[in-house]
């Protein structure tokens, strides 16, 4: 009832303003879906949310795309807004209504549109209320987003692991657009890009006050064009360019092979629609006509996905048990995950690679297996991303990302912020990268209640092979007589003490 006030009350403003038939449809459907968008965040979001930052980071969000034509000035004592237009006063809102009153929240929204709509006929009424809606979602978490139409349609593209750019996940931190971590095999990759670079320029485009949709936009491009990325990197004294040409990135998010001596390995590089079914094939490459002495499974850089696929790929490995739980402020979003008694499995003994860049869906397989004495991981802490995201479909074609639950390893440990432990610390004794992590984002999600074990074995590789941490991988497969998980573990402590004594 609440929302159908607001849209008659917003379509008599919208047909006072606009004259245009067509222009008024389009924006009466924007309008509409930004109160959508504000009952789901009402309604499911993680927290409960305050509707006067949601208010500020409306006005804040059509202010972006406006610029300075309009001055926001809030009381001494925050309890009013004054909205101003070039020289023109316009509202003054009292802030303290619209707290934890949703019809005074939606109306406020309305009176500052109606106005800026009079005051700016000339821009384009729909982009103004994507702007408020994109502003009212930017004040959550960095994880939530406003997706218009064209993008969601290009987010199902990409979930289907089809589209063109260079292979890079990125973040604005610190106001500066950043690289979490290129794709396995991905032409960022191969051109040297790193986890925690800054992207200061796209194409002579400079990025500040860019956002991630604006960069992506940017940076993807048709097949065999190029991009030319500015990048800063911690120790350079000035930034250096890169000429990337783009690629239709890997459609494959599965990857495998055999290694010496019947073990196999399988890379992961991001979880999609169909990771699962590339999955099972690559289980049975490795495993056909052999049997297999153990696995090698490479989650290193992969930033995540899709979380039902992890779920799934756990299960491969697990007779019983349970693989992951999410708790959320309501009762649909608690939800316990086990193992499915009856499906195929696997029992080799399984090694998993991970690094700062692996990160969410990725963290739900490294820790399952884990707890479940399933398999032993080396690398370093994860990521930390411990937030779910829910996708949801809005009527004109957009959508809202957002975060709606926490999910918590079977043994209870939130990962938020903390990541998953290894069981054995490997890091390169040239290691000069500084990944960017959860914990640097500055999230208002409420972090993991835990510690990190301060006795996890450590080791430091040199740079005796191409790839010296799956090397150590395949050492401790080869030093483990059984497929026992403290087999695995008694194999670890030899390996770690023989390399902390002897070197690499």
């Amino acid at each position: 009832m609440m929302l159908h006030i607001l849209r008659l009350t917003i379509i008599t403003f919208l047909l006072i303003a606009s004259p245009c038939s067509a222009e008024l449809s389009e924006a009466y459907r924007a309008m509409d879906t930004f109160s959508s968008v504000f009952a789901i965040i009402q309604n499911d979001y993680i927290m409960p949310t305050d509707n006067r930052e949601l208010l500020k980071g409306t006005i804040k969000g059509i202010r972006n795309l406006l610029g300075k034509k309009i001055t926001v000035r809030e009381s001494d004592d925050k309890t009013k807004m004054q909205i101003s237009f070039s020289d023109a006063q316009g509202s003054v809102i009292d802030i303290q209504k619209v707290n934890n009153n949703a019809y005074m929240m939606l109306n406020s929204v309305a009176m500052v549109l109606s106005q800026i709509f009079s005051e700016f006929p000339e821009t384009n009424k729909t982009d103004i209320i994507y702007a408020a809606t994109e502003g009212m979602v930017a004040t959550l978490d960095p994880h939530c987003a406003f997706i218009k139409p064209n993008e969601f349609l290009e987010l199902q593209i990409t979930n289907e692991g089809d589209y063109k750019g260079v292979g890079i996940d990125i973040t604005v931190r610190d106001g500066l657009l950043t690289i979490v971590s290129p794709f396995t095999g991905s032409p960022a990759l191969r051109a040297g890009l790193r986890a925690n670079d800054n992207i200061l320029k796209i194409q002579d485009i400079p990025t500040t006050g860019m956002n991630l949709k604006q960069a992506v936009n940017f940076i993807r491009g048709a097949k065999d064009s190029e991009v030319v990325l500015s990048i800063m990197r911690k120790g350079w004294k000035e930034p250096r360019n890169f000429t990337i040409k783009r690629d239709a990135i890997p459609q494959n998010s599965v990857t495998s092979k055999m290694l010496d001596r019947g073990f196999g390995y399988i890379s992961i590089n991001r979880f999609l629609s169909k990771t699962t079914r590339e999955m099972e094939q690559a289980l049975a490459d490795v495993t056909d006509s052999r049997t297999l002495k153990g696995l090698v499974l490479d989650l290193r850089y992969n930033p995540g996905g899709l979380m039902e696929q992890a779920i799934n790929i756990t299960d491969f490995f697990l007779e019983e048990g349970l693989i992951v739980v999410t708790k959320g402020r309501l009762n649909k979003q608690k939800k316990a995950y086990r193992a499915r008694i009856g499906a195929r499995r696997y029992d080799f003994p399984i090694i998993i690679l991970v690094n700062e860049g692996s990160a969410s869906a990725t963290e739900i397989i490294a820790a399952a297996l884990k707890e479940n004495h399933r398999a032993v991981i080396i690398g370093s802490q994860t990521f930390g991303k411990g937030s779910v995201q829910t996708i949801y479909p809005l009527k004109n074609g957009s959508a809202l990302r957002l975060t709606t639950s926490e999910f918590f390893t079977p043994s209870g440990l939130g990962v938020q912020e903390m990541g998953v432990s290894p069981d054995l610390i490997a890091e390169m004794s040239d290691r000069n990268l500084d990944f960017m992590t959860e914990k640097k984002l500055n999230t208002s999600l409420p972090k993991a209640r835990h510690s990190t074990p301060d006795n996890i074995p450590k080791v430091t590789l040199g740079n005796t092979s191409k790839d010296p941490m799956l090397s150590l991988a395949l050492e401790l497969l080869h030093n483990s007589r059984t497929d026992s998980y403290n087999d695995l573990q008694d194999s670890i402590k030899k390996v770690a003490s023989h390399i902390s004594n002897n070197g690499d």
